[in-house]
């Protein structure tokens, strides 16, 4: 069963000080909670709420990008309960749901982070692609 919506409740980004020398990025992501939620489609379905906390710090102390949020993901009743067990009993989730989950929020929250490191004229958190000039082959005119 599908991931049925993200939803971002929380955007924190502030820029502390100007840049100035070397520039760390540390990423962090976190699934905070799991708990069943009802949602009505056609009829009332028991869907999984992923709370998450998705974080960039640009160190040292030159500014921060926060996103908090959920991931709705739709499954099988009898799915929903075990994986609510399993939750509840150690704070796990299997590998594959995990990277269900995880990619879900990084399609989302690395394009919002993004757009926000620009508006603050904080560095890129990601590697963007850029061209480069082949120096072998030279054009005349």
């Amino acid at each position: 069963m599908p991931v049925i919506g993200l939803n971002i409740d929380k955007i924190d980004a502030q820029k502390i000080t100007k840049l100035s020398g070397k520039v760390e990025i540390k990423n962090s992501l976190a699934i905070t909670n799991v708990e069943q939620e009802s949602l009505t489609l056609s009829k009332s379905e028991e869907v999984l709420k992923f709370s998450f906390s998705y974080g960039i710090k640009y160190e040292p102390e030159v500014g921060q990008i926060g996103l908090d949020g959920s991931v709705l993901y739709m499954e099988e009743p009898e799915k929903v309960k075990e994986i609510l067990a399993d939750w509840k009993k150690d704070k796990k989730l299997s590998q594959s749901l995990t990277t269900s989950i995880l990619n879900t929020i990084l399609a989302k929250c690395n394009i919002k982070a993004l757009n926000l490191s620009q508006e603050l004229n904080l560095p890129p958190h990601i590697r963007l692609p850029h061209f480069k000039a082949d120096k072998t082959k030279q054009e005349t005119h």
